[in-house]
């Protein structure tokens, strides 16, 4: 199948200002002389001064939202007021100063929310990156949106959305008999 969603999704991604979106390109591989197709080559999520570009040794953290305990990531956090599985993707293991620290700063956001006073939520929360992470998501249909593959990275104390992350079941690309 074609891997022109996940292209097409970064691209919107990054033309919409979403930070740290992965650069992927396309391949065509051949093997002992054979063609073997077209691929895309894409740049994982990771930490770093290129990708997200975040201090773990500071409280920054990067996250992915978990269907359940134990899904892809060790190291979890149960968000407290909410009860939202979050897998730490960096740090990993985080120390048990960074998780106490994570929980305190997540019953605050999540406390935000509930509130309803805008003024509270955006002390904890990057709203542009979660409607630019929304929008995408949205117009690729994509299925895996918050269940899976959905990331969140906190920096310089706030919550932000992304990057964004696994397309292949987007745009229509699912059997409705399992989905």
């Amino acid at each position: 199948k074609t891997q022109l969603r996940n292209a097409l999704a970064y691209d919107f991604a990054q033309e919409t200002g979403m930070e740290y979106t992965s650069n992927s390109c396309f391949a065509e591989l051949y093997f002992n002389g054979e063609y073997r197709g077209l691929y895309q080559i894409c740049e994982p999520v990771d930490v770093s001064p290129t990708q997200v570009d975040i201090d773990t040794e500071n409280n920054e953290y990067l996250m992915e939202l978990e269907p359940y305990a134990g899904y892809s990531n060790p190291y979890i956090l149960t968000t407290p007021v909410l009860k939202i599985i979050l897998g730490y993707n960096e740090p990993d293991p985080p120390t048990q100063e960074q998780r106490a620290w994570l929980k305190d700063f997540m019953t605050g956001a999540e406390n935000a929310l509930l509130s309803g006073d805008y003024e509270q939520v955006t002390a904890y929360v990057d709203v542009d990156s979660f409607a630019r992470c929304y929008i995408t998501q949205e117009l690729f249909k994509n299925i895996d949106y918050l269940v899976s593959s959905t990331r969140f990275y906190i920096k310089g104390n706030k919550l932000y959305e992304g990057p964004v992350w696994d397309f292949d079941l987007s745009s229509g690309n699912c059997s409705k008999s399992y989905y």
